[in-house]
């Protein structure tokens, strides 16, 4: 998504897919966050880990944590991305 003229300045991007968008900023001294991410609710997490790895991306196993499947996604510069379906929703944890 392109930013708005004003803000490029301060570098960074913005991203949309449908109606969700995700502005993520650039720190000077960046280090990968491995701990601290975002949560995201998918609708088929299989699907997206599939896509994920077929984009190079290094991805987690789905497992359980409450009443959710989860997994992680690590993103081209190293940080940390939970994906969250509810149990149920999809197929078994692998």
């Amino acid at each position: 998504m392109e930013k708005p003229v004003a803000l490029r300045a301060y570098g960074g991007v913005w991203l949309q897919a449908g109606a969700i968008g995700v502005h993520l900023g650039v720190d000077a001294d960046f280090r990968p966050q491995l701990k601290a991410h975002p949560g995201l609710i998918v609708a088929a997490l299989d699907d997206m880990l599939e896509r994920a790895r077929s984009l190079g991306l290094k991805t987690s196993d789905p497992d359980r944590f409450l009443a959710w499947r989860r997994a992680y996604v690590f993103d081209p510069f190293g940080n940390r991305l939970e994906l969250l379906e509810a149990a149920g929703a999809g197929s078994s944890p692998r």
